[in-house]
C-alpha cells in the first residue's frame, strides 16, 4: 500500500520531507510540526529513518522498501 498510495513519501530524503509528503498525501490530519516531531522523538522510528536516509544518500538512489 505505501509504494502505491505514499510512493512521494517513500523518496523523502529525511523526517521533515516524509511528515511534509505524508501530510499532503492526506495521511494525517495534525500539524506538519506535530507530526515530524513526534516521528523523531520515537527512537525507533527516528533511528530507522535516520539509517534508511544515510544509506539513501550514500548510494545516492532510491532503496526499495519492503512491505
Amino acid at each position: 500500500m505505501m509504494n502505491r498510495k505514499y510512493a512521494k513519501a517513500l523518496k523523502a530524503r529525511n523526517i521533515d520531507e516524509y511528515g511534509a509528503a505524508l501530510k499532503s498525501l492526506g495521511y494525517y490530519e495534525a500539524p506538519v510540526l506535530q507530526y515530524t516531531s513526534g516521528l523523531k522523538s520515537s527512537t525507533s522510528v527516528g533511528s530507522a529513518a535516520a539509517a534508511y536516509a544515510t544509506s539513501r544518500n550514500k548510494a545516492n538512489k532510491p532503496m526499495p522498501m519492503q512491505t
